[in-house]
C-alpha cells in the first residue's frame, strides 16, 4: 500500500506577484514543489502502471513551465522595480515643478492683485474725470446761455440807446432854451432836474389816471345800479298790472257768480214756497184723514207727528180691508148638508160676534155697515 506525504509549511512573506522575493525563497519553493509532487513508490509499480508514469511526466513538465514562469516573473519584477525608480524620480521632479508652479502662481496672483488695484484706481479716476467733465460741460452750457442772453441784452440796450438818443438831443435843446433859475440848484445836472420833474409829473399823472379810472368805474357801477333799478321797476310795474288785470277778471267772475247765485236763490225760494204749500196741503189732508180714522183709545193727534198719523191711517185701511174680506167669506153656500149646516151656523155666529165687536167702534162708517149687512 502506497502512502502519500504532503509537507505544509508556513506562509511566505511576499504574497503578491509584484512583490520582490529573495533567491533563497525561490529555491525553497522549487524544492517544495518537487517534493510535493514526488511519489514514494517502487520502480516496479511505476513500470507496471503507464498511466501513473504519464502523470508524473506531466507534473515534471509543469514544473519546468513553472520555472520558466518564475524567471519571467523575476524579469517583470526587475522591470517593475526600474519603473518604480523612474516613477519616484519623475515624482520628485513633478513635486519640484509643482513647487515652482506654485511660486509662479503666487507671484502671478500678486501681480493680478496689483493690476486690479491699479485698474480700480484708473476706473475711479476715469469716473471722477468723467463727472468733472460733465459738470464743466453743464457749466459751460449755462455760461454760454448767459453770455448769449447778455449779448442779446447788450444789443437791446444799444437799440434803446439809439432810440432814446433822439430824446437826449431834445432834452439838450430844452436845457439850452430853459432859463437857468427854472430848476433847483441842488441838482448837479440840469438833465437830472428835468428827469426828476418828469418823474414827478408822471407819478402825478398815474395817480390822477388811477383816480379817474376808479371814479369812472364808480360812475359806471352807479349807472348800472340805476339801470337795474329801472328794469326792476318796469318788471314790478308789469307784474302789478298783470295782478290788477287778474283781480279785475276775478271780480267780474265773482259778480257773474253772485248774479247767478241770486237767480238760483230766487228760483229756489219759489220752489221752496211751492213745496212748502204742497207740504201744508198734504199735512192738512193727512190730519183730516187721521181725525176720521182715529179711535178712542189712541192718543190725541196733537201729540203725533206726520209719520204716526200715516201709520194710523194705514192701520185703519188695513182693518177695513180685512173686514171686507171677512164679509165676502161669510156668504151662505148653496144646499149644504145638515151636519155642515150646524157647523156653518156656529161659524156664522162667531163671525157675527167679531163683526159686531168691530162695528161697536165709533170710527166705523155707514158704508162698511151697509156692506156687512148685505153680506150677512
Amino acid at each position: 500500500m502506497t502512502s502519500h506525504t504532503f509537507d505544509l509549511r508556513a506562509q511566505k512573506r511576499n504574497v503578491f506577484v509584484t512583490q520582490l522575493r529573495d533567491q533563497e525563497d525561490f529555491d525553497d519553493d522549487k524544492a517544495d514543489f518537487i517534493k510535493k509532487h514526488a511519489i514514494d513508490e517502487s520502480s516496479s509499480k511505476l513500470l507496471s502502471s503507464s498511466i501513473k508514469t504519464l502523470q508524473s511526466t506531466l507534473l515534471i513538465k509543469q514544473a519546468s513551465e513553472a520555472d520558466k514562469l518564475q524567471e519571467e516573473l523575476q524579469k517583470k519584477r526587475e522591470e517593475y522595480h526600474e519603473k518604480m525608480l523612474a516613477c519616484s524620480s519623475k515624482e520628485e521632479m513633478l513635486r519640484k515643478r509643482q513647487q515652482q508652479i506654485g511660486e509662479r502662481v503666487n507671484k502671478f496672483d500678486k501681480f493680478i492683485k496689483e493690476t486690479e488695484v491699479k485698474r480700480r484706481r484708473a476706473l475711479e479716476k476715469y469716473q471722477n474725470e468723467k463727472r468733472l467733465k460733465e459738470q464743466k460741460t453743464k457749466e459751460l452750457q449755462i455760461h454760454t446761455q448767459e453770455l448769449r442772453k447778455l449779448r442779446q441784452r447788450f444789443k437791446h440796450l444799444q437799440k434803446k440807446v439809439e432810440t432814446f438818443s433822439v430824446y437826449q438831443k431834445y432834452l439838450m435843446k430844452v436845457v439850452d432854451i430853459t432859463p437857468g433859475d427854472y430848476f433847483d440848484n441842488t441838482n448837479d445836472s440840469v438833465l437830472l432836474g428835468i428827469m426828476a420833474r418828469h418823474k414827478t409829473l408822471f407819478s402825478t399823472f398815474e395817480v390822477l389816471s388811477a383816480t379817474l379810472g376808479r371814479k369812472t368805474d364808480e360812475v359806471e357801477a352807479y349807472q348800472q345800479i340805476i339801470q337795474n333799478t329801472k328794469q326792476l321797476y318796469n318788471q314790478q310795474l308789469l307784474i302789478d298790472n298783470s295782478d290788477i288785470a287778474k283781480l279785475q277778471n276775478r271780480l267780474e267772475d265773482i259778480t257773474h257768480s253772485n248774479a247767478h247765485l241770486e237767480h238760483v236763490l230766487q228760483t229756489s225760494e219759489e220752489i221752496y214756497r211751492q213745496q212748502r204749500t204742497t207740504l201744508g196741503q198734504v199735512k192738512l189732508a193727512v190730519l183730516n184723514l187721521a181725525e176720521k180714522c182715529v179711535r178712542k183709545h189712541c192718543p190725541p193727534l196733537v201729540s203725533l207727528d206726520i209719520l204716526d198719523m200715516l201709520s194710523v191711517i194705514q192701520l185703519f185701511i188695513q182693518e177695513h180691508q180685512d173686514i171686507c174680506i171677512l164679509a165676502r167669506n161669510m156668504k151662505t153656500p148653496p144646499l149644504p148638508d145638515q151636519s155642515d149646516t150646524e157647523q156653518s151656523n156656529s161659524e156664522r155666529k162667531t163671525k157675527l160676534n167679531i163683526v159686531n165687536q168691530y162695528l161697536a167702534r165709533p170710527s166705523i162708517n155707514l158704508l162698511v155697515t151697509s156692506q156687512s149687512e148685505e153680506y150677512f
